[in-house]
This record gives C-alpha cells, sequence and structure tokens, in this order.
C-alpha cells in the first residue's frame, strides 16, 4: 500500500480541527490515535508492483500454452522451450536484482536493498507453524500450548528480579516537552518500522507532522503530569528472532519489541535530551563506541589494529582479552540503571519519566493465534530508541567501579584498560596474570548492574615475540 501524502495532509487537518483533547489520557490517546489511523487509510491506496518478468519471458510463456495444449504436441519442442524458459526467468532474476542493488547505492540505502532482496526469507523457523521446536518438559498433545508455556516459563525466570516490579515514581515529574521538539521528532521517524499495539504507522508521521506536534505534545504533557501511561501505548508486542544455535532451543532467539510508534515518540525526546546531556558532560568515554553518534566498530578495530603493529614493531607483549555478556539487554537491575543515571546527574524528572514508562511496560510474544504473555521486572526493551542510551550508561557506571589499579597498557600518558561497543568488551593487559584480575574485576563489578548471568569469553589473544596466539577460546 502506498500513502497520498498530499491526501493524508488535507485529512489530518480536517480531522485535527474536529478533535478536542479532554484531558482523560486513556481517552485521548485513543483518539489520537484512531485519527492517524483513519486517515492513513483515505489517503491509501493500491500501487500495483513493477513487473517481474520481461516481455521475452511471457512470449516464451505464451507458446508454451499454445503447444502444450494444442493439437500438435511436440515434445522435443516442448523440452527446448522449457530450457529456454528457465534461462529467461534466471536473467530477469539476475537483472531485477541488479537493479535493487543500483537503487540501494544511488540513494545510499544499501540495508533497504538488502531486505528487499531477501523479502521472501524467513529469519526464524516457523515458530508459529510448527511450535514444538521449543523445549518444553511438558508432554501436551497441544503443540501451541506447550509453546506459549515455553515462552512464558522462560522470559518470567530471565525478567524476573529480587527487586521486584518497578514502582512508579514519587512525587510530580518536572518534565514538560515544546511542540518544536515533537516536531523534530515526528520529522525523524523512520519509514519502514512496523507498527506496534496501536498499528500506528511510522511512515505517514512525517508528512504530518507539523498537524501533530500541537496535540501530541499537549498529550505528552498531559499523561506526564497525571503520572497515566495508557496500557496500549508501554504494551509490547514481542518478536522472537532466531539468532543461532538450536532452533528448538528458546535461549537462542531474542527478543525484540514492537511498540507503539507513539510510544517511540515519546522515548526519543527524552533520549535527545539525556543525549544532550551526556555529550556536553562527556559522560561516555572514547573507550565506549556502541550506538554512538560518530562512533563505529571501525574505531576500535584501528585501536586494535594499531596495538598489534605496535607490538610487533618493538617486540612487547599486550593482552586480549573479548568478552560477551549473556543476555546483557534483558538482565539490566532497573534500580542500578536509576543509581547509575543519578551518580552521572541527569536531570530528576527524565529519570521518573523513565521510571513511569518501565513501571507500565507489558509484553507478551504471539504463538499462532495466541498471546504469551509474562512479567518483566528487569532488563532495557529491544526495539526502544532509549534503551540503548540507557545501557551503555549503565554499563559504563560498572566500568566506572572497576577497580583498574593501574592495569592496561599505558600510552602518551594515559592508561587503557578496555574498548567497548555496547556489551562486547576488550580488556587490554600487559601479561596473563593481570589480564585475569581485570576479568575478576570486571564480572564482580558487573554483577550488581545485573550481570547475574556471567559473561562469554569468545577469545582471549596473546602478541609475544612478535607471535599472535589464541591461549584461550570458548
Amino acid at each position: 500500500m502506498s500513502i497520498n501524502d498530499e491526501l493524508l495532509i488535507s485529512t489530518t487537518h480536517e480531522l485535527v480541527n474536529k478533535m478536542v483533547l479532554t484531558g482523560d489520557v486513556r481517552k485521548d490517546y485513543s483518539s489520537i490515535t484512531n485519527l492517524i489511523n483513519d486517515a492513513t487509510e483515505r489517503a491509501s491506496f493500491y500501487e500495483p508492483l513493477p513487473p517481474r518478468i520481461s516481455q521475452n519471458t511471457r512470449e516464451l510463456l505464451r507458446q508454451r500454452r499454445q503447444l502444450r495444449h494444442g493439437t500438435d504436441s511436440r515434445n522435443v519442442e516442448y523440452a527446448e522451450l522449457c530450457k529456454l524458459i528457465r534461462r529467461s526467468f534466471k536473467e530477469d532474476l539476475y537483472r531485477r536484482h541488479v537493479e535493487i542493488l543500483q537503487k540501494a547505492i544511488q540513494s545510499c540505502r544499501i540495508r533497504l536493498g538488502q531486505e528487499e532482496l531477501t523479502y521472501a526469507r524467513r529469519s526464524l523457523p516457523p515458530i508459529r507453524n510448527t511450535p514444538t521446536c521449543l523445549h518444553n518438559s511438558s508432554a501436551s498433545h497441544d503443540p501451541v500450548s506447550d509453546a506459549i508455556k515455553a515462552v512464558q516459563t522462560f522470559y518470567n525466570n530471565l525478567y524476573r528480579s529480587s527487586y521486584g516490579c518497578q514502582k512508579p515514581p514519587s512525587g510530580q515529574i518536572e518534565v514538560r516537552f515544546t511542540p518544536e521538539e515533537v516536531g523534530n521528532v515526528l520529522r525523524s521517524c523512520k519509514t519502514r518500522p512496523k507498527p506496534g499495539a496501536d498499528g500506528v504507522r511510522s511512515a505517514v508521521m512525517r508528512p504530518i507532522s507539523n498537524i501533530l506536534a500541537e496535540p501530541l505534545c499537549q498529550f505528552f504533557n498531559s499523561m506526564i503530569k497525571e503520572k497515566t501511561v495508557p496500557e496500549d501505548l508501554a504494551f509490547a508486542h514481542t518478536v522472537l528472532l532466531y539468532k543461532s544455535g538450536d532452533p528448538a532451543n528458546i535461549a537462542n532467539y531474542r527478543p525484540i519489541s514492537l511498540l507503539s510508534t507513539l510510544y517511540k515518540v515519546l522515548t526519543k525526546l527524552i533520549t535527545r535530551r539525556l543525549e544532550e546531556y551526556a555529550c556536553r558532560n562527556a559522560i561516555l568515554p572514547p573507550e565506549q563506541a556502541g550506538f554512538r553518534r560518530n562512533f563505529s566498530t571501525v574505531d576500535h578495530i584501528q585501536t586494535i589494529t594499531t596495538l598489534l603493529e605496535k607490538s610487533y614493531e618493538f617486540n612487547v607483549s599486550i593482552y586480549f582479552m573479548f568478552i560477551d555478556f549473556k543476555k546483557a539487554f534483558d538482565s539490566v537491575e532497573l534500580p542500578a540503571l536509576w543509581d547509575a543515571m543519578e551518580s552521572f546527574g541527569f536531570d530528576q524528572g527524565l529519570i521518573k519519566l523513565a521510571q513511569l514508562l518501565y513501571a507500565n511496560g507489558r509484553a507478551a510474544a504471539r504463538i499462532g493465534d495466541d498471546w504469551a504473555e509474562f512479567q518483566v521486572e528487569r532488563g532495557v526493551r529491544q526495539g526502544d530508541s532509549l534503551s540503548p542510551l540507557l545501557f551503555n550508561v549503565v554499563l559504563q557506571y560498572g566500568l566506572n567501579n572497576v577497580p583498574w589499579q593501574g592495569r592496561g597498557l599505558r600510552l602518551n600518558g594515559r592508561l587503557l584498560s578496555y574498548l567497548a561497543y555496547a556489551d562486547d568488551v576488550v580488556l587490554i593487559a600487559n601479561n596473563v596474570t593481570e589480564l585475569t584480575e581485570m576479568a575478576t574485576a570486571l564480572s564482580d563489578s558487573a554483577s550488581s548492574i545485573g550481570r547475574q548471568n556471567g559473561y562469554i569469553i569468545s577469545v582471549a589473544l596473546v602478541t609475544q615475540k612478535n607471535k599472535l596466539s589464541c591461549v584461550e577460546k570458548s
């Protein structure tokens, strides 16, 4: 389905003029989502897809139909015609792939081109069709029921916290947004994310950003003032994406939250204010390159490559330990997150607003036609624009509390003990004893912010006497 932007703008403007926000947060949320969905439906139209096969292939197919259903049946000619059709189909498919890639390169949207080329491939085993692939101890004859129990048991255990459920913050939340902020966020909405429980499509927010900025700002401020979050706004439709390993093991799936578009607009507003403060106060050091503008894995790859080159040049031993935390996003303890934000001096109003959203969050995974609901007491949501920054903050809080005690490499008077890209951490040391002590100290500090599940040492490397060797791998 395509959208007529002009019709969408005029329809939205007409409906907004008729809409009256009552101050009742739940009713206002329903009114706004219904308005957007109604305008989207009116402005939507079906646009036929371009032909996938060439005219030459169509002509060959027509000839084969005539030959197959005609009175004169010639097997040899029919077989040769089938070969030509298969060859022509192959050429058409190749030509289409080249066109998609050329379009993606010209528009600088390589990822979009890759997604279009793999649109028919499943990114995970068909859990919905074969739910018995999930491990479950029960021997029920209802596979859907077994899958729901398996999902609920696993994620209830994963998200269970010794602190219990997050409670709403006490006192007033002194945060108010402006229509300009809301409009800027609406104009930055991505065009391809799937809608959440409210059905609002992210792609329609850009054209009507100027129209919706004022009513959305009024709604968000009213919600913050009343400390009331509509249930559907914070509901997370969790999609289980298969990663690797045994597809029958539910631990090999990554839970991604499909959230309401309006919820993501609100969290983006919070994220921008938090990022502004974090950048201004240099809360995240250069060692952390995950989820940061103007940082990437290339920076750390260059750093490690340079260290290896210098170790060869000066015949100096360097030890690396590459660490990946298990279920890092899902195991963050929320009280530790709030402590981290307070220690870094973030605005109390923004902290309370984040607490309010996490206190009202619900989650469920769809199995077939049913829902597997589970209790979420800890973890940051994967799929939420606020989560990467929150995770970086709490992880940096843990890294800052590690007693490095001068362990690491001294470079130009500066100590380099680790490099991090989100939850992937590389420890750097001069010898194996020092490296082991650093890993132990990191484990102790990480457990205080929710890493009770431990970590995986993917590989430990040592450069010694101009040789690179692997001393441990798991």
